[in-house]
């Protein structure tokens, strides 16, 4: 075997890798940044992972921050399930309105919501708060629940408070050491909606994810064409010989600094040569309109994202192309949203309070009114 020969090919075929990683304006594998949701039981340690390399509601969480479009449809569907204002019968839940706006939004961002509950010393349920579920891993039945705010770390240094799952009537359970029997002082309730599954699954899973991973690819690559403005668009031949690295490197970095981004914009680029057959010559990129092909891209994946929540852009106060905003819209698209969206919403978090309270009619929410002039007119969700 010529050992030269083939170093040479691999230099060649890395050098060709590097040059299709540096032209590439988005990733074509960005569906590789998807993490899954897959679960699987941690041996020894009791409970399962909640998606891949157990990172599914850290990638959610970071969808909800980053994507506009998916952060204004949960947080608007909290607002609708806040509705006007909430009364609440029971002295164990303290700041009602915002619990249930959180409740909402977890339930918007995971497909589900937790609780903590706490009872005193003679078993009676004192307090329900507020728990991020994406801190929370279960046992395959969800009997216990293991509670740690950073999963980052391998299994044997995370810090965890392990409790039993929240059940109405189980206020005591036996001391396996000493038979004692005890209170269970604090439990964990968590609600959710997917079946078959240990953890829950939001609205959007699947289709929605890829929308809005797409959507989160489209804006960095607005932002990387504003910061590198001339380098994408432009190829700059130097005329003069090929220098160093460090002339190279030292020449490349002068460059950006002076000329590229949008602080510089216009700004004219002066240059020396020996001579005309020495000038530098400046070759532009067919871009084959990237812009406008990645902003219809970004429309398809906003109208993935409504249609993940059954929402529609104008219920959330935002213009359709057609028709612009009119009440009439926003009218007809709401009281559907809201028969199918928000008061199943609404009913799951009431039935959840009833069944920590231990009665009837826990909360009652005052619906969001559609038509401002007839408030009087609507109906409590209870």
């Amino acid at each position: 075997m010529d050992v030269k020969k083939t170093e040479q090919t691999v230099n060649t075929e890395q050098t060709a890798s590097k040059i299709a990683v540096s032209f590439a304006a988005i990733d074509k594998d960005y569906t590789d940044n998807i993490v899954s949701s897959e679960e699987k039981e941690v041996r020894g340690r009791g409970f399962w992972t909640w998606g891949e390399e157990n990172k599914y509601p850290e990638y959610l969480f970071s969808l909800y921050n980053e994507v506009t479009t998916l952060r204004t449809i949960i947080n608007g569907i909290a607002d609708y399930v806040v509705g006007e204002g909430i009364e609440c019968n029971s002295t164990i839940f303290f700041n009602v309105e915002d619990l249930v706006k959180d409740l909402a939004i977890d339930y918007g961002i995971y497909g589900g919501f937790a609780l903590q509950i706490k009872r005193n010393v003679a078993g009676d349920v004192v307090s329900a708060s507020y728990i991020d579920i994406k801190n929370i891993r279960s046992d395959k039945n969800g009997e216990y629940y293991w509670y740690s705010e950073d999963w980052s770390k391998s299994y044997g240094r995370v810090d965890t408070v392990v409790y039993r799952a929240f059940k109405p009537f189980e206020k005591f359970y036996e001391d396996e050491k000493t038979g004692e029997k005890k209170v269970i002082g604090t439990s964990i309730l968590v609600f959710k909606t997917s079946h078959g599954t240990i953890y829950p699954k939001p609205a959007y899973a699947g289709d929605g994810c890829i929308a809005a991973e797409t959507e989160r690819a489209v804006n960095e690559y607005h932002l990387n064409s504003i910061k590198n403005g001339f380098s994408g668009s432009y190829i700059i031949n130097m005329n003069n010989g090929i220098p160093e690295d460090r002339i190279k490197e030292e020449v490349e970095n002068n460059f950006a600094e002076k000329f590229t981004g949008f602080q510089n914009a216009g700004r004219p680029v002066l240059s020396w040569n020996r001579g005309k057959e020495n000038e530098a010559t400046i070759q532009r990129i067919e871009t084959d309109d990237f812009g406008e092909k990645y902003s219809a891209l970004a429309k398809n994946c906003k109208q993935e994202l409504y249609s993940a929540f059954r929402s529609h852009p104008v219920i959330f106060g935002l213009p359709t192309q057609d028709t612009g905003f009119n009440d009439q819209d926003f009218m007809e698209a709401f009281k559907l949203f809201n028969k199918t969206v928000v008061l199943p919403i609404q009913k799951r978090i009431c039935n959840v309070f009833d069944r920590i309270s231990g009665k009837s009619d826990t909360l009652s929410i005052k619906p969001f009114a559609i038509d401002w002039d007839e408030t009087d007119t609507k109906t409590e969700v209870n």
